[in-house]
């Protein structure tokens, strides 16, 4: 009975030793990340790959381990409030146009002006200034467009008396034709015209179309004019006796 108590006494006595032993562990182990911590704190440089720290005369080795994966993308933030207002901006130039540029003309800011096929907006105050090679007091607006296809002018039936042009179109006999080169009497087709549009051929003869209704009445004609006097006819038989 007596060993059967004091094993029991024992086993609490190791039971409460182990216990105490694993206090002291994690209590170390806390003091240990605590320093940790507190160190890491007073100091924010970067470590390097391999690095030694010392912490309190423990002299502890962290190697640097690889970087983690990218976490989730967090939910978007409520809306901010609304602004306020921005100061007013300053008044704007009017822009003027001028038309075609003139050398005594003096022009001002903000002035635009055409010269060649293109635009030119004036940014310096100016007088006799090419626009197109100034650039201290021009800028370009907008430029000329590229060359378009000719342009051809209608003259109806060749003349001989007129004085063609090029790119003058006439009707001779049916077909079109377009001067190649200035001409005067030089009925075509010749050296100085091309042909634009061939006559066309005659078409076949089309068939005799259906016979219309019948025309209503016409009206009634004048009152002719009196006939000649015709000859004196044969005498007719003897009446019988008056009463």
């Amino acid at each position: 009975m007596t060993n059967s108590s004091n094993d029991k006494h024992s086993h609490k006595h190791h039971h409460h030793d182990d216990k105490n032993e694993e206090h002291k562990h994690h209590k170390h182990h806390y003091h240990i990340e605590k320093e940790n911590e507190q160190h890491n704190s007073e100091k924010n440089d970067e470590c390097s790959d391999e690095v030694a720290h010392i912490f309190k005369n423990r002299h502890l080795t962290i190697i640097k381990g690889d970087r983690g994966d990218r976490g989730f993308e967090g939910k978007c933030g409520p809306r901010g409030k609304q602004g306020h207002p921005g100061p007013r901006g300053k008044r704007g130039h009017g822009l003027v146009w001028k038309g075609v540029w003139d050398e005594t003309c003096e022009y001002c800011l903000y002035d635009i002006v055409h010269y060649d096929g293109s635009s030119y907006i004036c940014i310096c105050e100016n007088i006799n200034s090419n626009p197109s090679t100034d650039e201290h007091n021009w800028n370009l607006f907008a430029a000329a467009g590229s060359q378009g296809p000719p342009s051809f002018t209608w003259q109806g039936n060749w003349d001989s008396a007129i004085n063609y042009v090029v790119n003058d179109i006439v009707m001779d006999n049916g077909s079109a034709y377009v001067a190649v080169t200035n001409n005067i009497n030089s009925e075509p087709p010749s050296a100085d015209w091309n042909l634009f549009t061939s006559v066309g051929a005659v078409g076949a003869v089309g068939p005799v179309g259906p016979t219309g209704p019948v025309g209503p009445t016409g009206p009634t004609g004048p009152v002719g004019p009196t006939g000649a006097t015709g000859p004196v006819g044969p005498q007719g038989p003897q009446g019988p006796p008056g009463p």
